[in-house]
């Protein structure tokens, strides 16, 4: 179907403008699509190691020690607190291009905890889903809720931490690729 404008005649066939018709459900479906084709690359329970979201620091480990960020907020302070641990996954699919990246955030002060918010994030702005988005597919506690705002700001704004993800993210698709070349050939 070709894309409708927001004042064209509705596809449905009712005579009304898209806007006021169905719009809003079309948006809605195509966001629902869009999250479940990434959820099913996460969430696939196949033995095939290649599907699964994947830690950046799993394929570049200096590069990730090197550029990973870590933020203090909340009251938090560099001279006598631990600071929030954001850590990156990238989509492992060797097929897949879906140009996102979650970010987990990992409470330093309270490690135990494990991941505190997932927050997802496309590079494509016109994906259906751009995010920043809290990721439904994971839990988030309540500090997660509270520093959510702080780490969407910094997508939002930050053009160079945006500019480093969407790298780690060529590379870890580049990495992927040449190791299945080598296991096929």
């Amino acid at each position: 179907m070709a894309e409708l404008g927001r004042n064209d005649i509705c596809h449905c066939g009712s005579g009304a403008k898209y806007k006021r018709c169905c719009l809003e459900s079309d948006m809605v479906r195509k966001l629902e699509t869009s999250r479940l084709l990434f959820a099913k690359a996460i969430l696939d329970e196949s033995d095939d190691d290649d599907i699964q979201l994947r830690p950046f620091h799993d394929f570049f480990r200096e590069v990730a020690e090197n550029e990973n960020r870590v933020v203090w907020t909340l009251g938090r302070k560099p001279e006598s607190n631990e600071p929030f641990q954001l850590i990156e996954y990238y989509c492992a699919d060797p097929v897949c291009d879906c140009n996102r990246v979650i970010v987990a955030v990992l409470d330093r002060e309270d490690p135990g905890k494990g991941t505190i918010a997932s927050i997802g994030y496309a590079f494509n702005r016109n994906d259906p889903d751009p995010g920043p988005y809290l990721d439904p597919l994971n839990p988030t506690t309540a500090k997660g809720r509270e520093i959510y705002p702080f780490i969407a700001n910094m997508l939002n704004t930050d053009s160079a931490y945006v500019g480093r993800l969407k790298r780690h993210y060529e590379m870890v698709k580049k990495e992927i690729k040449k190791n299945r070349k080598k296991i096929l050939h």
